[in-house]
């Protein structure tokens, strides 16, 4: 009598472990069908906003207003940094507003007492040329007068929306950003 108990406890086990198992693989294969079906859904969306990215790129480079919003800083020594939201650059015609992390080494003769960081400044003087770049995109240049401590900013947009900016300094080492760029409706 245990022997018989002992197989049909046996039995239910196996039936419930096969259970568990075609269960398991049914989750499995349902969550890969939706991953599939949402990255599908993913790639057409990213189509559709390629396209209208190109041609706001397209429109910046003729001068429109833009931000610029960094997410990566990459310092000239020490590691790459993600970046929170709200570090950016906004150009519209007549002001230049930098508002940026710096993470580097200064030189001699840089204000290291101004309570103020060194990229964040606002300019109504500066010059700004705009070229096209050779695999499509845009490089910016932008060099404030009324800012003594920024050389020159660099910007390279390209067609997909993101960007990338570096920053020469006149008493600090450079610095670069990666990020994206939007045109700023007026």
């Amino acid at each position: 009598m245990a022997r018989v108990a002992r197989l049909l406890y046996y039995n239910d086990y196996k039936i419930d472990l096969m259970k568990k198992t075609i269960k398991g693989f049914a989750t499995a294969s349902l969550s890969m069908l939706l991953m599939v079906l949402i990255s599908y859904g993913c790639e057409t969306t990213n189509r559709t906003t390629a396209t209208t990215e190109t041609e706001n790129v397209g429109n910046i480079s003729q001068g429109s207003d833009w931000v610029f919003t960094a997410n990566t800083a990459i310092p000239q020594k020490g590691s790459t940094r993600q970046l929170s939201i709200g570090f950016n650059v906004t150009l519209n015609q007549k002001k230049l507003v930098v508002y940026l992390p710096y993470y580097g080494q200064a030189y001699t003769g840089a204000d290291l007492f101004s309570g103020k960081g060194p990229l964040d400044f606002t300019s109504t003087d500066f010059t700004i040329e705009r070229t096209a770049a050779k695999k499509g995109g845009w490089n910016i240049s932008i060099k404030p007068r009324d800012y003594k401590e920024v050389q020159s900013m660099e910007f390279t947009f390209y067609d997909n929306g993101t960007a990338y900016l570096n920053v020469s300094m006149q008493n600090r080492s450079s610095i670069n950003f990666n990020g994206t760029v939007e045109q700023v409706k007026s």
